[in-house]
């Protein structure tokens, strides 16, 4: 097939590519070597003319002025392999900052190149002389006629840039302009002509037969009625949202083949807004609201929808709808709608005609969206994968939120603004306040001190919503998975607490968390009764700050204890009539708040422990990420599956910061 054909562009695109290489400047040292980036050679380029392709020549001109190369040799302008501008990976180099010059009827520059392993081969092959081309993408901001066509005597039109900026170099195999190269390399350029090659030509540069030309006419006059079908249906859907479709304006647009459908929904805006200020002088409304602002109404609209239909059988604990919809509502009009059905709406609202699309066609097109953004923020209709992305999102929140902590009465939370070792110190004695005689001088007090630190972790899972999930309707698949992965992550963030506690591992001062030399070890095992803990509570009574000189007089606030021990809890706690007077539980330890911890079962169903305020001891700190607290969630195009894919990302850690604000009895 025809380059010409495959291409099928009305006009090249804002950056065009040509441009040269010398072995002999080589820097292995510094990794750097010479080019030579453009001589200003014609290179052969292709146009529309209505539904025809124009041939013609394309010169860049080097004269004073012409060429700006601010950018190119600000330091910053990459060198790439092959015009690569998609992706990180293919950054070969850059070209150094005031290497580029031109003059003498070419212009040069000096590439540094980069130590990966593509810019290390590169280099290699450009050391060995085996990559000598290079090639320039530029964008051309004034373009002048040098030289008329004359068809009867084969000769093309020829245009010269007058005022053109180069962005980037490439390594490239073949080079559209042959004197661009490795500069050792010029030489051998000059006697060795290699064929001129541009964006849209590749490697043809030979005239097109007359049966190429009517075939490719005939491609492109289909593909120009094609197009402008789309951008009828897009103006007139446009028109029609925006009360138009009447109007003057609409039709003049229809008629205009010259306006772009972008520039068409731009002058309809304008129009809307017009009316809109003519109907209410005092009116403050923007042309921007008066059509992205009602998109973005009907995309959080058929977010909520789909949330209801999801998740419609969940309560609040009043026993109203979690995500409740209101008649005549935009989530009411979509609540028992179908994914695919969903999709071809929000097509259809971006000025897509659907009308002959397959189901699966209806998939692929809504998946692509326009956008997957990174970031919360309005979602419109013309972002289906968003959608999506966020009833996932709200999903997995609400499995994170409605998953029982109970680790967070008890414990501390921080933030943390790195994922550096967390270090807290505790600070006692020699801090009491001495009498000061009249005249006399204070004295300083001396500090002990016990350091105990911890880190933060990432984890993290991703959900992808595919194509297959649209075709399949299955909206309870990806919103039950989001909702798990939260569960998940609430889950995860108890057993990093409890798993400290029921480990019982050294603090800082090498011995363990609950041990007799802590003073928070019950020296008699047992049951939970009003009398041991009681003598839980003296103890923590008697606690001493580091130097064993200042009571601390902590008093347990939380009795935090296994499921097998919620009963004997409940009991010893007053919520049973007891039988007798003598049996009335102390007021007390019914003040007591009674954790019920199922995870404290697994490492044994008899051990139970206190635990002071948090705001008047530290025990335990847990921490998030500044900024991140929680469960997070990113999204992105599938790269590895077909669709959406959505990222839960949780950034969290715990540490024990000191024990005597807590107490534990290792049971029956």
């Amino acid at each position: 097939m025809n380059p010409i054909a495959r291409n099928k562009r009305p006009e090249p695109a804002p950056l065009e590519l040509r441009a040269a290489f010398s072995p002999e400047t080589v820097d292995a040292e510094a990794r750097t070597v010479e080019l030579v980036w453009t001589t200003g050679a014609s290179v052969r380029r292709y146009r529309w003319e209505g539904f025809s392709i124009v041939e013609y020549d394309q010169t860049l001109s080097l004269d004073d002025g012409a060429v700006l190369t601010e950018f190119l040799d600000s330091g910053r302008a990459p060198y790439l392999d092959a015009h690569n501008s998609r992706s990180n990976d293919s950054v070969l180099g850059v070209i150094e900052e005031g290497s580029v010059v031109v003059e003498d009827g070419e212009g040069r520059a000096r590439v540094r190149f980069d130590d990966s392993e593509l810019a290390e081969k590169r280099f290699r092959s450009v050391t060995n002389g085996i990559l000598r081309n290079v090639s320039v993408g530029f964008k051309i901001h004034e373009n002048a006629v040098t030289r008329e066509a004359d068809p009867k005597a084969g000769i093309l039109e020829e245009r010269t840039a007058t005022s053109w900026e180069p962005f980037e170099l490439s390594q490239v195999p073949i080079g559209a302009d042959s004197g661009a190269s490795i500069r050792a390399a010029r030489a051998f350029a000059a006697s060795h002509p290699q064929p001129e090659v541009s964006e849209m030509s590749d490697s043809k540069p030979e005239a097109l037969s007359a049966e190429e030309r009517a075939r490719i006419e005939a491609e492109s006059r289909a593909a120009g009625a094609k197009a402008e079908q789309a951008r009828q249906a897009g103006i007139r859907l446009a028109a029609r949202t925006l009360r138009l479709d009447d109007a003057p304006i609409c039709a003049e647009l229809l008629g205009d083949v010259e306006v772009s459908l972008d520039a068409a929904r731009a002058r309809l805006l304008d129009a809307a807004a017009d009316a809109d200020d003519a109907s209410s002088p005092s009116s403050a409304r923007s042309t921007v609201t008066v059509g992205r602002e009602e998109s973005e109404k009907r995309g959080a609209g058929i977010v909520d929808g789909l949330l209801a239909r999801a998740f419609g059988h969940i309560r609040n604990e009043d026993g109203s709808e979690r995500f409740p919809v209101e008649s005549g509502s935009v989530a009411a009009e979509y609540r028992h709608r179908s994914l695919i059905d969903i999709a071809r709406d929000c097509l259809e609202r971006r000025g897509v005609d659907t009308r002959f699309f397959s189901t699966g066609r209806i998939a692929d097109e809504a998946m692509r969206g326009l956008s997957v953004r990174m970031s919360p923020g309005m979602i419109s209709t013309d972002d289906f994968p968003n959608l999506l992305a966020d009833v996932a999102h709200k999903s997995l929140r609400m499995g994170y939120d409605t998953a029982p902590r109970t680790f967070t009465a008890w414990a501390r939370r921080t933030t943390a603004n790195d994922f550096k070792t967390i270090r807290r110190i505790q600070l006692s004695g020699g801090l009491a306040l001495e009498r000061v005689e009249e005249g006399g001088e204070f004295t300083s007090g001396g500090t002990f001190e016990s350091q105990e630190t911890y880190n933060l972790a990432t984890f993290g899972r991703i959900i992808a919503i595919t194509r297959q999930t649209l075709i399949n309707d299955d909206l309870d698949g990806f919103s039950r998975v989001g909702q798990i992965y939260g569960a998940a992550a609430a889950d995860l963030e108890s057993d990093t607490v409890y798993d400290l506690i029921t480990d019982n591992g050294n603090m800082a001062d090498g011995t363990a968390i609950f041990h007799a030399d802590h003073s928070n070890l019950a020296a008699l095992a047992g049951a939970p009764t009003a009398a041991r803990i009681a003598e839980g509570r003296e103890a923590m009574r008697l606690q001493t700050d580091l130097d064993d000189e200042r009571l601390l007089n902590l008093a347990p606030k939380f009795l935090v204890f296994p499921a097998a021990l919620e009963l004997v809890m409940d009991q010893e706690l007053g919520l049973f009539m007891p039988a007798t007077t003598g049996e009335v539980t102390p007021q007390w330890i019914r003040a007591l708040t009674p954790i019920a911890e199922p995870r404290l079962d697994a490492a044994s169903d008899e051990e139970w422990y206190m635990f002071a305020e948090p705001s008047r001891v530290d025990t335990v700190e847990y921490a998030y990420l500044s900024g991140e607290e929680g469960v997070q969630m990113s999204t992105r195009a599938g790269f590895e599956v077909d669709g959406v894919e959505v990222k839960a990302r949780l950034d969290f850690g715990a540490g024990v910061i000191d024990h005597r604000g807590m107490f534990k009895n290792d049971g029956a």
